[in-house]
């Protein structure tokens, strides 16, 4: 067995070691890290290998566990560090590569401030010789450096990592987990959610209590044709909550298989700059925050005015903030004043 799984294995003894365990259970522990063996191991040797799948470990030397938490490059603790999570719809979608989810988790003093950019705030492109759209920066060079500097900009916070999700994920993981209960706060009817052939498709839902399997709670987050950006992004952050939730209550003594199928899940729709080590702390922050110490925060929108600009030689719907292109100062104050509200 590697050392890097003898490390997996000692940070998983708080779940698997709370209280002294009858003979059968101390059996079903050693075929499960017999399993866990043999279904891990390669997901190590990840960065020694070409990428296999759209999860990427960088290269280099995993951290010493003994000088927990892990920490970034430049010496950041993941307890304590800003995190870019992009998501795009990905294959089998007319736009692929757009990212129409921008989400930035801010984790201090055990507290996690979620940020929301509006996917249609207008920005200069990696060059500054004109404007496009925030979500169309990742497409244009499949990279997060452009729309990571564009975000750090936005909201004055210095980005440590980033995610990039394949939203397919979040119809496997409900699925995985076994749908949602979801309070839908207004009755959504939309006659253009893409149909994924180049045509649209009706989705429609009524407000109040819904159980949502995965192709419905992906249709919930990715409507926006009959309510507002604002509201999608509402939506997306709840929907986030209430798998973060689910996840939180699996534990590997109990839930084996569903932790393998998530696993398999996340690694075929995933791409981030974390290692192994720094993925497992920071999974064990946001498992143990509690959700009265997550605020779920948009970029606000009294801060931000629609406008009409020419992009890509025709005239486009954008936002832009109310101080003017590239005048972020008030954003950055209003994203500063929640963070410091928490902080004190």
């Amino acid at each position: 067995m590697p050392n890097n799984l003898f490390q997996l294995n000692s940070l998983l003894k708080d779940d698997l070691f709370l209280k002294q365990r009858p003979l059968k259970v101390w059996l079903r522990y050693l075929l499960i890290t017999f399993c866990l063996a043999l279904v891990a191991t390669p997901f190590f040797f990840l960065h020694r290998l070409p990428t296999r799948s759209f999860f990427i470990i960088p290269a280099g030397e995993s951290p010493n566990p003994e000088k927990e938490p892990p920490t970034d490059p430049a010496g950041q603790s993941v307890n304590d560090s800003n995190v870019l999570i992009l998501g795009i719809p990905g294959g089998g979608n007319d736009a692929p590569d757009l990212t129409d989810t921008i989400l930035l988790a801010s984790l201090h003093n055990q507290f996690i401030d979620l940020f929301s950019i509006p996917r249609d705030l207008a920005v200069k492109t990696p060059d500054g010789s004109h404007y496009t759209k925030i979500n169309a920066l990742y497409a244009a060079d499949k990279s997060a450096a452009s729309l990571r500097q564009r975000a750090e900009e936005i909201s004055g916070l210095n980005i440590n990592h980033y995610f990039i999700i394949d939203l397919a994920v979040v119809k496997e993981l409900v699925d995985k987990t076994g749908g949602l209960n979801m309070l839908v706060e207004q009755d959504i009817y939309d006659d253009q959610y893409p149909d994924n052939s180049h045509g649209y498709q009706l989705f429609e839902i009524k407000k109040g209590w819904r159980y949502l399997d995965g192709e419905t709670a992906l249709k919930y987050i990715r409507s926006r044709h009959s309510t507002s950006d604002f509201d999608r992004i509402a939506r997306q952050q709840q929907v986030i909550a209430a798998l973060k939730n689910k996840l939180s209550a699996m534990s590997l003594a109990h839930d084996f298989n569903k932790v393998v199928d998530v696993y398999y899940a996340l690694s075929s729709h995933i791409k981030t700059d974390l290692n192994i080590l720094e993925l497992w702390q920071l999974w064990k922050v946001v498992k143990d925050t509690p959700n009265e110490q997550i605020s779920r925060n948009a970029v606000d929108e009294n801060l931000l005015i629609a406008d009409n600009i020419y992009l890509g030689g025709r005239i486009s719907s954008i936002l832009k903030p109310k101080a003017g292109l590239d005048n972020y100062s008030e954003i950055k104050n209003y994203i500063q004043a929640i963070i410091n509200k928490n902080t004190d």
